[in-house]
């Protein structure tokens, strides 16, 4: 006990000892020993299996009892090698770089290189395990190359521990243990090789090398979780592009050569790449010369287009857009400077006609309403309980859709709507007599009691071709404007434009039925589920896609 390198304790009465012994002579409670030399620390019923492997405490015993201990480290060390090569999973998948990109998303090359950086405390842990197994070839006892190769395969795919112990014939107890040590000597070893933080980074006058010439890449990634067992734990942690439907995320920040110079707090779930960056405050640490690179989401996110449109049939049948661009600040505008706000306007006016940034003159258009007659045949009108005051009209038209220039016109401003509500907009050929179109508007009084008219919906009907003169409607898109959804007004539209093919002598069906064409079966049919992966209606789809190309 008199050895420099070890003191010894009472945790319960503090008391100072000055002699050898297991108790304290005070109140009689097993002193505690700590090794200033590794700084670990203990009961005294476990010093002397630490004195055995503690390079620091080694030098309290004779020179053949050190030379025993080194004799048995190097034995064990050397079975430690021969093993790596004999036990699974390394055994099997150090034969390919596939098969070891496979399971632990490295090659056999970088999982050796990553073990040199962590080999000594991956031996220290094993030699510390070795002291309560006898038989270093038993299944129940990994080498420390396979410690290392099982956990990056955990961190890769996150199999559960059950799983994992199932594999490899150990307890979960086990695996959970050597899982969460071999965790804590990585972020030892390979943080410390891999991030260079610098010293002043928390200083807002911190520069980052050359200012002029800097640049500094951001992105966030997700890391995969096992699934939380309490329910508001799944609910904060839930991400649904992780594998395990659950994920922590954090933001890295590197330089141009491969130095990670900041790393964000970890956050829980889906949190917006935006909200991380702001929080992190990397953009109060670097100067504005500073380039930082990052992909679309953190420049589409920086600037919010509010986007409103003045809608009413006047002599003209204008829409109208007026564009509020607002810079929401969500991060600082000074690593974008490339990006001026002012150079949105002139690309949205490409393919939004009639567009405005002065709000002036876009509320002036208001004193310009007039009651004019809604394009096409009135089909049926109807009004809600909660706005009997606005009643709906539904208005078909067919026929020669773009003889009227104003409706052409008209129409395709009306179009646009498509494109931020719908995919695959399917846009009209004007030449193309197969088209109907169904509107629904709003009648409403404005301030000056003018009746007036607004679309609020519409949908696009395309007549196909059917042996041997006949017609197959298909109905292509239907839009009812957000704030007018959920109230009816889509169940009426279609009821109405059914009601009114059905009187169309020419239309055969106005949904193509499978059950009178041969050519598609139920036995097709699951074979494109089987195949192809297709659902039923995806199958339905692809078929009337192409029986329409071939009549």
């Amino acid at each position: 006990m008199s050895s420099p390198h070890i003191e010894w304790s009472c945790s319960e009465c503090r008391s100072v000892i000055t002699d050898q012994r297991k108790y304290c002579a005070v109140c009689h409670s097993m002193l505690r020993w700590t090794c200033n030399g590794s700084g670990r620390s203990g009961l005294y019923t476990n010093y002397y299996r630490h004195r055995g492997s503690c390079s620091s405490c080694i030098v309290e015993m004779d020179e053949d009892q050190q030379q025993e201990i080194r004799d048995k480290q190097l034995s064990i060390q050397q079975e430690f090698h021969t093993l790596d090569d004999k036990q699974r999973p390394w055994s099997e998948w150090q034969r390919s770089d596939e098969s070891c990109v496979q399971h632990t998303g490295l090659d056999v090359e970088q999982v050796q290189e990553l073990y040199d950086m962590c080999e000594e405390p991956l031996k220290k842990y094993c030699l510390h395990r070795h002291e309560q197994q006898t038989d270093i070839t038993d299944r129940s006892y990994l080498s420390p190359m396979n410690l290392l190769v099982v956990t990056l395969w955990y961190l890769k795919h996150y199999h559960s521990n059950r799983y994992i112990s199932t594999e490899l014939n150990l307890g979960q107890s086990t695996v959970k243990y050597f899982l969460t040590e071999v965790l804590d000597i990585l972020h030892s070893c390979v943080y410390q090789e891999l991030v260079s933080l610098l010293a002043d980074l928390a200083s807002r006058r911190s520069k980052h090398g050359p200012q002029q010439h800097h640049k500094l890449i951001v992105d966030s990634t997700s890391i995969a979780i096992p699934e939380p067992s309490d329910a508001n734990q799944r609910k904060a942690y839930y991400y649904g592009k992780s594998s395990t439907n659950y994920a922590i995320k954090v933001q890295i920040t590197c330089d141009f050569n491969h130095h990670i110079v900041h790393v964000s707090d970890c956050y829980r779930g889906s949190k917006h790449d935006i909200t991380i960056l702001r929080n992190s405050g990397l953009l109060d640490y670097v100067e504005e010369s500073v380039q930082i690179i990052a992909d679309k989401g953190y420049i589409v996110q920086q600037l919010v287009i509010k986007i409103y449109i003045l809608i009413f049939i006047v002599y003209h049948h204008h829409l109208h857009f007026f564009f509020e661009i607002v810079d929401e600040k969500v991060i600082d505008t000074k690593e974008f400077r490339e990006f001026e706000k002012n150079c949105i306007v002139p690309s949205l006016n490409q393919w939004i006609p009639t567009t405005t940034t002065d709000f002036e003159y876009f509320m002036s258009n208001l004193e310009t309403e007039n009651s004019y007659t809604p394009f096409g045949d009135q089909l049926l009108t109807y009004t809600l309980q909660e706005e009997e005051s606005s009643p709906y009209f539904i208005y078909c038209i067919k026929h020669n859709l773009f003889s009227n220039s104003k409706f052409a016109e008209w129409w395709s401003h009306l179009e646009i709507f498509l494109i931020f509500f719908l995919n695959n907009v399917l846009t009209i050929n004007e030449e193309d007599q197969n088209w109907f179109i169904y509107l629904l508007y709003q009648q409403y009084q404005n301030d000056n009691n003018q009746i007036c008219y607004a679309p609020i919906g519409f949908t696009k009907v395309y007549l196909h071709y059917t042996y041997s003169n006949k017609k197959r409607p298909k109905i292509s898109q239907m839009l009812i404007l957000p704030p007018y959804q959920r109230k009816g007004h889509g169940r009426r539209l279609l009821k109405s434009i059914y009601n009114d093919l059905r009187n169309d002598s020419r239309v055969q069906d106005i949904t193509e039925s499978i059950n009178k064409v041969n050519r598609l079966t139920k036995e097709m049919i699951d074979k494109a589920q089987e195949v192809r992966k297709l659902t039923k209606q995806r199958t339905r789809h692809v078929y009337e896609n192409v029986f329409s190309s071939i009549n």
